[in-house]
């Protein structure tokens, strides 16, 4: 059982509250600072336990011979670059190099013999999609259960929220998601998803997700997730999910 409410947006707003600003601006700020690998690991290490990992559906159906860059270290050099200021793959590598993930691959900073990436891309090519989405749902249990959901009469909060991205036209991606027609470059080049995402309202963790090209609308994408997910939720969204279709 589910139940869906939708925040209105204001479309207008009061003049005083579209003037420009007159105050001067701020001195330009310096650039992010550099996050602190071993506390990420840690965070990493606490959130998705090794032994969990590998129990999960998608690498027990896949057949993964022994490789410095397992699904597990793969997947924990995707987050490390997301999270870092320099997110190259010669960043990841270098890392490795200095033991970043020689407690998740034992001797792996001394079983490396080379400098070139291609090892790293490979492993990435070959982790399944399957995996990264299981990967979100153990996240998801481990953070519910350190702080427990909001609740509203039994009901759990639970905020959903629609965007679309741009993709680079590489490999099969255009097939997948096709390019927006509506673009100064002829041809077009850019590629579009859309993707909805549930987020836990104490916490702000993402719980589940959901995409799809861009003929895919956020209702049949949220409806999506709401199937996937039975329970005693409350959904909010605002009005663009189109609460009644999907109800």
């Amino acid at each position: 059982m589910y139940i869906i409410i939708h925040t209105y947006m204001p479309i207008k707003k009061h003049r005083s509250q579209t003037r420009p600003n007159p105050s001067p601006q701020a001195p330009c700020r310096p650039g992010p600072a550099q996050p602190d690998a071993r506390a990420l690991r840690a965070a990493f290490l606490s959130l998705l336990p090794d032994r969990r990992l590998r129990r999960l559906p998608s690498l027990a159906k896949s057949r993964f011979y022994d490789r410095l860059f397992s699904p597990i270290v793969t997947l924990w050099y995707l987050i490390f670059q997301r999270l870092q200021v320099d997110s190259t793959l010669q960043a990841a590598l270098a890392d490795a190099w200095a033991g970043g993930a020689d407690r998740l691959c034992r001797g792996l900073s001394r079983k490396l013999r080379s400098l070139a990436t291609t090892a790293l891309s490979d492993a990435r090519q070959r982790l399944p999609l399957a995996f990264l989405k299981e990967v979100l749902g153990l996240q998801a249990k481990r953070i519910l259960g350190l702080n427990p959901p909001t609740q509203w009469r039994g009901w759990q909060l639970r905020l959903m929220d629609g965007s679309t991205l741009r993709l680079r036209p590489y490999g099969d991606i255009p097939k997948q998601f096709a390019p927006h027609r509506n673009q100064s470059r002829r041809p077009a080049y850019w590629c579009l998803m859309r993707v909805v995402v549930l987020f836990c309202v104490h916490t702000g963790a993402a719980l589940g997700y959901a995409t799809g090209a861009l003929n895919v609308s956020e209702q049949v994408l949220a409806t999506r997730l709401i199937l996937e997910n039975p329970g005693l939720f409350l959904y909010i969204g605002d009005r663009n999910f189109g609460i009644f279709r999907i109800a």
